[in-house]
């Protein structure tokens, strides 16, 4: 890879999914405030931002918070997660830099996500019978760009690895409440040709992602005292993966072990009756 499309420390900006437009990344100073700021390779564009051009580009109408993604919070590595399941990346070609958007029929989460990124959501109503869509979306050069080192790519269930951030757990609520499913039932079983039910209640919960993420994702739980699992196949390179009711629990716990959002019908869901347990 040319030494132009990579940061100083060596991480590429960009890589191009294979068969897509081959949109080539690179790093260019703004010609006015003379700061570093990546820009797609067969773009003109000139400056970092908007304030630095004097004019309004497209990935400036998607204002956020300057600083968002510099000290990785665990706030900010739950809005993260969010992205990483259900964010989509969009680059245009001509101009620097491209929108990240996260497109959810739960407005808890997207309010959440938008409150974190400083800037607003909208709500588009999608007909007779069917839910609205929650939008939230920003294009700043610098916080996109730092998304982007730290392994966000597109398409996004097949190409995500598993990032190192330094708040895991709250990385993996965000992706749990973008990506993950947790349900409590009554097992029934037959025996000698008659149904029983199961007087305790049991809790399963799951995720699905590709190798290297679920990957690594084990690897971290690893050390949080839940074991390896077996990986299901379910299409296209997509992977399952489900945890039984103790180890349930104790996903339960270590996601919300730290403070921050997180969809309240999705914790709700952990919850048993102390006989249940």
């Amino acid at each position: 890879m040319h030494k132009s499309w990579q940061m100083e420390d060596g991480i590429p900006w960009w890589y191009p999914p294979s068969g897509a437009r081959r949109l080539r990344g690179e790093w260019r100073n703004c010609e006015y405030c003379k700061e570093r700021f990546p820009a797609v390779k067969s773009g003109r564009a000139r400056y970092c931002s908007s304030s630095c051009s004097g004019t309004v580009t497209a990935a400036s109408r998607y204002k956020t918070r300057e600083d968002l993604f510099v000290h990785w919070t665990a706030e900010e590595c739950y809005l993260a997660g969010l992205l990483w399941t259900d964010g989509c990346v969009s680059i245009t070609a001509g101009y620097s830099v491209g929108s990240i958007s996260l497109d959810m029929t739960d407005e808890e989460a997207v309010a959440s996500a938008a409150a974190i990124a400083g800037c607003g959501y909208r709500r588009t109503e999608r007909g007779t019978g069917r839910k609205p869509i929650f939008r939230m979306q920003f294009g700043h050069r610098a916080a996109v760009s730092r998304i982007f080192a730290a392994g966000i790519a597109e398409p996004k269930l097949t190409t995500r690895p598993w990032p190192d951030l330094p708040h895991p757990a709250s990385f993996m609520r965000g992706a749990f409440d973008g990506d993950g499913t947790v349900r409590s039932f009554y097992q029934h079983f037959r025996k000698n040709g008659r149904e029983y039910v199961n007087r305790k209640r049991t809790l399963i919960s799951q995720f699905c992602g590709n190798g290297r993420f679920l990957e690594g994702m084990q690897q971290f739980l690893g050390t949080q005292g839940i074991s390896h699992k077996n990986t299901y196949p379910i299409k296209g390179g997509i992977y399952g993966i489900c945890w039984a009711k103790y180890d349930s629990l104790r996903l339960a716990q270590i996601m919300y072990s730290e403070q921050g959002p997180f969809i309240a019908r999705k914790k709700d869901g952990f919850r048993l009756a102390p006989e249940d347990v």
